[in-house]
């Protein structure tokens, strides 16, 4: 079963991740495919500060959930990732 969302993704992942700390209906998985005008990843999506992460660390996912970003060629992987390991492991994910 496959749902798909139109709107601010960060804001959509937080009221998501409240729903989980309440009822138990974290994700399987979340993919994230979403670009500005130039043509980045909006950085509500990727820094430790941005919603996604902040979601991420109150338990959007489940246990052994994923997470799929698509980044463009060239960039900086180093802070986003680790911006997502972060908040993983304050969830209680194993590296």
């Amino acid at each position: 079963r496959l749902r798909v969302e139109v709107g601010d993704g960060a804001e959509f992942a937080l009221r998501r991740a409240q729903d989980a700390s309440e009822n138990g209906s974290a994700y399987d998985a979340v993919v994230i495919d979403t670009f500005d005008a130039q043509g980045n990843v909006p950085e509500a999506m990727w820094k430790r500060t941005g919603g996604l992460a902040e979601a991420l660390s109150k338990g959007l996912l489940k246990e052994r959930g994923v997470v799929a970003v698509n980044f463009l060629p060239g960039t900086d992987l180093t802070p986003r990732l680790g911006a997502y390991k972060r908040a993983l492991a304050e969830a209680g994910a194993a590296p």
